[in-house]
């Protein structure tokens, strides 16, 4: 009966064991390497070389232009913040006049 026992619980820990390697190695492959929908690799070609470099200069020109934006839109809310500061010191006067 020990015997028994034994055997059982040894195949129940190996075979989580075995279920847990298996499925992080899965997982970790495909973290690394990805899949698509056909079960294949993903890859670039050597080919597409030139569209990705377009794809990153264009990418980082609309970078730069959303950066000067961010700026100006930042100078704008710290005008706007001092103004409303402003006209609230005036308010604040005006009532314990």
């Amino acid at each position: 009966m020990l015997f028994l026992l034994t055997t059982w619980t040894l195949d129940i820990i190996f075979g989580a064991t075995w279920w847990v390697v298996s499925k992080t190695s899965n997982g970790i492959y495909y973290i690394l390497y990805g899949r698509n929908n056909n079960g294949k690799i993903v890859e670039l070609a050597k080919t597409d070389n030139e569209s990705s470099k377009k794809i990153i200069e264009d990418l980082l020109e609309e970078t730069k232009k959303q950066k000067e934006e961010i700026k100006k839109l930042n100078e704008n809310i710290s005008v706007l913040s001092d103004y409303m500061k402003q006209q609230l010191a005036k308010s604040m006067s005006n009532e314990n006049n």
